[in-house]
């Protein structure tokens, strides 16, 4: 039987909307695998995790010769879990089953064990010329994550440099527009005023692994809030509403009031508006003004990391393809960091009361007291189990999932002054003063 497409699409749309119950209802009767994993996923989503798996264990046997999709997914979910060994087995499994440099990639990004197989394997599809840049450049970032010594850095250079060289990105375009966003905001709101209860929405903003997804498990795990992980409809919203026809920012003409009611529709779904909304959504620094015109009280969480720890975790990972273009380049990545410090710097100085900067070295040195005074900030009274997020068995998708999963440690600090020799372009850019 073929996909009902209709059927499908409605009830992706639900999942978007965090409708899960409803969504599952909708895929009810299926008939292919396709349909069988994302009922799977909308299981994970309900923190249904033990029938997922079980779910999953049934598909495994009906679909004896499509298994690798079953085990990644039967991977993540053990990983939340806490079960690592389990996990990593299984995706052992699956790679070697699938024996793709790109599934490989991400298993060793999920922090699992090296498969000497496969590193052979890699070596030899980074000198193969009949292979594809991204390819290739793929199997290089592969070979750096099970480097031991000082040589990885020329896989991780060489990787990066094929995997630039498949996008297209106007990088001084892009860094234009990011100044410039700021020159529109604040801005008088059209309409009336969205009051979300007492306590406004709380967006956690700042640059990819600067720490977000560790502060979302914080606030996550606090009864009075609904964390809806990386949310892109901030993003979309503006582009939809904030853009004239030509594709400059126009936002004098928005009703701020129908738009915020679309955004809280969006992002809540079935879930009771009783709960604080927790919108982790890193890139969200670039519209804090259009947040704020929503949301005159909403929160935002600015997640601040020391610039050459952070610049070099951004550098060695591999992100979805079209997401953080800027990445693969060390001049490129310098430059972007510091748009981001002097948009951010921006908003402060326009909304001092609206943001609220934690530095990441602060939160897991002196946890407690920076949870305090965040929640403080948030009018969120103190409680306990926030200090207990990893044991919280909500779903992460980021590559920081296997990370939040343990206690907080200080093992990031200081990693970007201990490969500075490898990274002296970055270093030398990222020191320059902000023009």
């Amino acid at each position: 039987m073929k996909i009902n497409k209709v059927k499908f699409l409605k009830a992706q749309s639900l999942f978007e909307q965090r409708q899960y119950a409803a969504a599952i209802k909708k895929m009810k009767n299926r008939s292919t695998l396709d349909e069988e994993l994302f009922y799977s996923e909308l299981l994970v989503m309900q923190n249904k995790l033990n029938e997922a798996l079980a779910h999953l264990d049934r598909l495994a046997t009906v679909y004896k010769k499509d298994k690798t999709d079953i085990l990644l997914l039967q991977a993540a979910i053990l990983q939340t879990l806490g079960k690592q060994d389990e996990a990593n087995k299984l995706s052992i499994k699956m790679i070697l089953l699938q024996k793709c440099p790109v599934g490989y990639l991400n298993h060793l990004q999920s922090g699992y064990d090296s498969i000497p197989l496969l590193d052979a394997s890699m070596i030899k599809i980074l000198e193969s010329k009949y292979e594809s840049s991204y390819i290739r450049g793929i199997a290089a970032y592969c070979l750096f994550n099970v480097g031991l010594d000082s040589t990885k850095y020329e896989y991780l250079h060489s990787g990066a440099k094929f995997i630039r060289s498949t996008i297209k990105y106007n990088h001084q375009a892009n860094i234009k527009n990011l100044k410039s966003i700021t020159n529109y905001f604040p801005v008088k709101p059209n309409g009336q005023l969205i009051n979300h209860r007492d306590k406004g929405p709380i967006f956690i903003v700042g640059m990819p692994r600067s720490g977000t997804t560790l502060l979302e498990q914080m606030l996550g795990t606090h009864p009075g809030t609904l964390a809806v992980g990386e949310s892109v409809n901030i993003g979309r919203l503006f582009y939809k509403h904030g853009l004239d026809s030509k594709g400059n920012i126009d936002v004098s003409k928005i009703d701020f009031h129908k738009v915020g009611s679309e955004y809280l529709k969006l992002t809540y779904g079935q879930d009771s508006n009783k709960f604080v909304l927790v919108d982790k959504m890193p890139n969200n620094f670039i519209y804090v003004g259009f947040i704020l015109a929503l949301f005159p009280n909403a929160k935002i969480i600015y997640s601040k990391r020391n610039a050459m720890d952070n610049c070099y975790s951004i550098y060695k990972a591999v992100f979805q393809k079209n997401r953080h273009k800027y990445s693969y380049s060390q001049s490129e990545l310098a430059d972007y960091y510091k748009a981001h410090e002097y948009l951010m710097k921006s908003w402060v100085q326009k909304f001092p009361k609206n943001v609220h900067t934690v530095e990441y070295e602060n939160l897991v040195t002196d946890t407690e007291i920076e949870l305090r005074s965040l929640l403080q900030f948030c009018n969120l009274e103190w409680n306990q189990e926030c200090l207990s997020f990893h044991k919280n068995e909500a779903v992460v998708q980021t590559l920081s999932a296997h990370q939040v999963k343990k206690p907080v440690h200080k093992d990031s600090i200081g990693r970007g002054l201990r490969i500075l020799p490898h990274f002296t372009q970055l270093a030398d850019m990222l020191s320059k003063t902000n023009a």
